[in-house]
């Protein structure tokens, strides 16, 4: 990829951002070297790991990647034979922890990590090593006791010299003689010996070794001669501490050499890891969506926002590669033409580098080059005005351009002859055309306007204003091409009329006629853009009103199930009793059982079914092949195929189904079963259902009774929505579908979906 071009399209500073929420030098520097790919199976394993990243995040759950630094170079050294110091072990300590805990954190959460797998193989902890590092040093940089054993039982010893030595200072400087040669009661260290502080005027006297004197003379440092073979002694055991504490830094040193491989893949799989987070939190903060990668060149962004406007930027839609190859953008100065023309070269190389897009939706094509020339740039070096610049950048382009480019082209043509630039321009224009060239152009020049207008797979955009004020809108209206409109700024700044009148008669007509073209068109689409909107509203107060009456129909079906499981459970209960019941009990119960079947029809006429005779779940013995029967569960009618122990199998209009005997009614012979397959009901069946709150008892009765209703509607994929929580509803309703025998496929919805508090269901056709 052209780094010149990535630089005018400011990819680098994008890269800035995304590597400013890096946690390690690693992430950072993996984000800052990173440049478009154009292998799609490349650009793909790193945008799903930032998809990954982005849900573990939205999730709660972030990798645990701490400050750490590089170890390779420490490692090398480690290698190579060198002690390290203490802090530089220490260090190597904490990566190897970061390691550990960062395998840990992609092997607990694996099934929503997936593309982390082949990262998380590349970690290679060392927990001997880190084990050993941590018992050996702390985060002082000090050499603990623990770092060996012949190390603790020197330093008892040190501990032990030292006070005897301690001691027996103390005991001589408070003797009478001596308090009267101290310069002051306090022990001091010269070189490494204990010495005592005494007056000049008594050096002779005292009996001792000289170390030090004072600045100003008065004051000798002096070890007693009773203390030398102390003194000597624990300068042994600190030479031997010492020595003993080489020995641990060089043992861990050696240890970790032995690692460096290791270490180094580690830091590898890291980095990226870093980088796939630190661009998920990017992506958050910008409002980011995963590009869809397409097999083809082309390009389509949905609400895309140039990255580094923050919350100045207006959202743009644009396409090409479709349906046209060229987009031709115009419109006055300042209207945002170059930006909306560096937005598409940048979401390109983004999407090309693996990242998501500030964008409501976005599709990207792969490129092979990306050639851009933007931007006024003259050569003073080289002696070049502005058209020459430009021209030598496109005669570059020129031998890379095919169909596996795209090219942008800022003002084309401009700098020079407006005749002779716009001749240039629809000759270079049809030169990439030629070539299959995805390109983009801005331009001034109205025979451009035209020529694309003219041309197949040629198409104009125009950066809008508005029309009060004549300020920009900054969105770019694809289809129509864009006015100048440097008379109509004129005469709003308050230009005369004369000279406005003089200036149009200068114009040639041809300018004219597209100018007046322009605006008939501009009208055109407003009529039509009111007509849309009335088409809309009209649209969405029918809706409202369907769907307003689909949930009454439910509310009423609700409760006309509810009604009927009190009925069969009065039924179960009434059934053995009447055997033995007096008459009067008979006709009690006859009067019980028509209040019974009046409200159910009430209920079921409300919901607008017609209501039916109150009827008994159908006997085991009863049930016979070709039987008409009534399904309560599915409320639908069918014919009985054949009859097994605990179920029927039932033909139910053109597919089978197996349901219990107490699901079934027997239905009189003389009933018309097409007329039956007119229940409607589930014509209304939602399209999802809401579990949350129930008991797993109760949400897997309400999924089993809603996907048999949507078996019988036309849906073929519906949503069952459990929430989040502790994943115990979404467990039992997982455990369910696997065994249903209409589920194709199930999986938990993305988040635009409802992320893991909604699973989509897909069912056999």
């Amino acid at each position: 990829m052209n780094p010149t071009t990535l630089e005018v399209l400011e990819f680098g500073k994008v890269l800035e951002r995304i590597a400013a929420h890096a946690v390690t030098p690693l992430g950072k520097d993996f984000i800052l070297e990173r440049t478009p790919l154009t292998e799609q199976s490349e650009i793909f394993a790193f945008q799903s790991r930032v998809t990954e990243a982005k849900a573990l995040i939205n999730a709660n759950k972030s990798a645990p990647i701490s400050a750490i630094l590089d170890q390779n170079e420490t490692a090398e050294q480690g290698a190579k034979g060198v002690v390290l110091p203490p802090e530089a072990l220490w260090q190597a300590g904490v990566f190897l922890k970061v390691i550990r805990l960062v395998k840990e954190f992609l092997r607990e959460n694996e099934k929503h990590a997936a593309s982390f797998s082949p990262l998380e193989k590349e970690l290679k902890p060392a927990p001997a090593l880190e084990k050993r590092i941590f018992e050996s040093i702390n985060a002082a940089y000090e050499i603990l006791d623990s770092a060996s054993l012949k190390l603790a039982n020197l330093r008892i010893k040190i501990r032990g010299a030292h006070q005897g030595l301690m001691a027996k200072l103390q005991n001589l400087m408070q003797s009478s003689k001596m308090s009267t040669m101290l310069q002051e009661p306090i022990i001091t260290q010269r070189a490494g010996r204990y010495v005592i502080p005494i007056k000049e005027t008594h050096h002779k006297e005292f009996k001792g070794i000289l170390h030090d004197r004072s600045s100003s003379g008065a004051t000798l440092f002096m070890e007693p001669l009773q203390i030398v073979d102390q003194n000597n002694q624990l300068l042994e055991l600190k030479l031997q501490e010492k020595t003993e504490e080489e020995a641990v830094l060089r043992a861990i040193s050696e240890m970790l050499g032995q690692q460096f491989a290791n270490i180094k893949a580690s830091s590898r799989a890291l980095a990226e890891i870093d980088g796939a987070f630190a661009s998920a939190r990017w992506s958050r903060e910008v409002r980011g969506v995963a590009p869809l990668l397409s097999g083809t060149p082309s390009l389509h962004l949905e609400g895309a926002r140039h990255p580094l406007l923050g919350e100045r930027a207006v959202p743009i839609d644009v396409e090409i590669g479709q349906t046209f190859r060229t987009l031709i953008i115009t419109g006055p100065n300042t209207g945002g033409k170059t930006v909306s023309l560096k937005t598409i070269g940048l979401f390109t190389a983004l999407a090309q580098s693996g990242f998501h897009l500030p964008a409501e939706k976005a599709s990207v094509g792969i490129f092979r080059n990306i050639l851009a020339d933007i931007g006024d740039e003259q050569s003073i070096e080289q002696n070049l005005s502005t058209f020459s610049s430009h021209i030598s950048k496109i005669i570059s382009f020129i031998p890379k351009a095919n169909e596996h480019s795209l090219v942008l082209l800022d003002e084309l043509g401009a700098g020079t002859d407006p005749r002779e630039g716009a001749a240039l321009g629809m000759a270079l224009l049809t030169y990439f055309h030629g070539r299959q060239t995805l390109t983009s152009a801005t331009t001034h020049y109205p025979e451009l306007k035209i020529f694309a207008e003219k041309m197949d797979g040629m198409m104009n955009a125009s950066m809008t204003f508005n029309d009060e004020t004549l300020e920009p809108t900054y969105r770019l209206a694809l289809g129509k091409p864009g006015r100048s409109l440097a008379l109509a700024i004129a005469k709003r700044l308050g230009l005369s009329e004369s000279i406005l009148e003089d200036a149009k008669r200068r114009l040639d007509q041809e300018s004219l006629r597209v100018e007046d073209l322009l605006v008939t068109l501009e009208k055109k689409e407003a009529e039509l853009n009111e007509a849309h909107s009335r088409f809309s509203q009209a649209q969405t107060a029918f809706a409202a009103k369907q769907e307003e009456e689909s949930k009454r129909i439910v509310r009423e079906l609700e409760k006309a199930q509810e009604l009927l499981h009190q009925s069969q459970e009065w039924l179960k209960d009434k059934k053995e009793t009447l055997k033995t019941a007096s008459l009067k009990e008979v006709e009690a119960a006859e009067t019980e059982l028509e209040t019974i079947g009046a409200k159910l029809d009430e209920q079921l006429e409300a919901a607008g079914v017609p209501g039916k005779e109150l009827q008994i779940p159908l006997n085991r013995q009863e049930a016979k092949a070709g039987n008409r029967v009534w399904i309560e569960s599915l409320e639908r009618h069918g014919i009985i195929l054949e009859t097994k122990e605990k179920t029927a199998l039932i033909q139910l209009g053109s597919m089978q189904v197996e349901r219990p005997y107490q699901d079934l009614r027997l239905e009189p012979a003389e009933e018309h079963l097409a007329e039956d397959f007119q229940f409607h009901a589930f014509a209304h069946v939602n399209p999802e259902i809401d579990l949350r709150g129930l008991r797993a008892e109760e949400a897997i009765a309400r999924v089993e009774k809603y996907l048999d209703q949507v078996l019988l509607s036309s849906l073929s994929t519906v949503q069952l929505i459990h929430g989040k929580g502790e994943g115990i509803l979404r467990k039992a309703i997982h455990a369910i579908l696997e065994e249903h025998p209409q589920v194709k496929n199930f999986r938990l919805g993305d988040l635009r979906e409802g992320g893991e508090g909604v699973t989509i269901v897909e069912l056999h056709a």
